[in-house]
């Protein structure tokens, strides 16, 4: 495969970052990423704000259909403010 016909990399202006991946090929072709350095934060892809599981230490997997591309923001964990943990333990009899 051609190094052109796929693309990815990181803006970064402060504290926000983005990480673009696109397909520039007329074919599906899969993205292995190594974002190591970004463990822990989780991409979040712009226009849907749809979440992408978390950054591991593993390389990242995508599959991107031909001329495809994500635009995903990295955030930092952070709590879920719909969740309300119960007030004491629960037990079913």
């Amino acid at each position: 495969m051609p190094l052109l016909e796929r693309a990815s990399f990181l803006r970064t202006l402060g504290e926000e970052r983005i990480l673009v991946v696109a397909n520039l090929s007329r074919f599906v072709q899969v993205a292995r990423l190594n974002l190591e350095k970004l463990k822990g934060t989780t991409p979040v892809e712009l226009f849907g704000r749809e979440r992408f599981p978390d950054v591991t230490d593993a390389p990242y997997f995508m599959s991107l259909g031909p001329h495809d591309f994500y635009w995903l923001a990295l955030e930092k964990p952070h709590a879920d403010p719909c969740f309300q943990p119960p007030d004491g333990p629960t037990h079913s009899r």
